[in-house]
């Protein structure tokens, strides 16, 4: 009970040993409560509002949107954001980004090809995942997206469909 079988190598008997296991906590889950308008070329903050899960109330979903772990190590930080565009607007590019106390950390920009307006997008959706060191007292992520759009057309682009989480991984 609780225990599994180990293997000491070659010409060794092998050993039952306790079970040693770390956990991927803390972690959290949200995601947006509605649409949001992300403006042309305008840099974001995402309010990332309805918690799906936060195991160590970790997250801020009602003022600042941001994760501030109080354990030290490593954390798997992930968000996807899909772009869509509201009037008779095409979306060119879709940035998402991660950033760590209030500078970028990481980001991924998804663009479509620009021939002409028919090859433009009205969803556009770009994923950030990446492993952040984060101090356990005051190191912080957040959010950021932005879009541009092919001109002229009129209107704004939402996200929607995003979703930011994290987990401390086992070291």
């Amino acid at each position: 009970d609780g225990q599994v079988l180990t293997s000491a190598g070659a010409g060794q008997p092998p050993a039952f040993e306790a079970v040693s296991a770390g956990v991927n906590t803390p972690a959290f889950e949200a995601k947006l409560a509605s649409d949001q308008d992300i403006g042309n070329d305008t840099l974001t903050k995402l309010a990332f509002a309805t918690e799906v899960f936060d195991t160590a109330g970790a997250y801020d979903a009602s003022t600042n949107y941001r994760f501030t772990p109080l354990t030290a190590g490593k954390y798997f930080v992930y968000c996807t954001v899909e772009a869509h565009e509201s009037g008779d607007l095409r979306i060119k590019t879709n940035t998402t980004m991660i950033k760590k106390n209030g500078s970028l950390y990481k980001q991924t920009v998804n663009a479509m090809e620009i021939g002409s307006d028919t090859h433009l997008a009205s969803h556009l959706a770009s994923t950030v995942v990446t492993t952040i060191d984060m101090n356990g007292s005051s190191d912080y992520v957040e959010v950021f997206a932005s879009t541009d759009f092919y001109a002229p057309g009129t209107g704004t682009a939402d996200a929607a469909s995003a979703v930011f989480g994290a987990y401390k991984i086992i070291e």
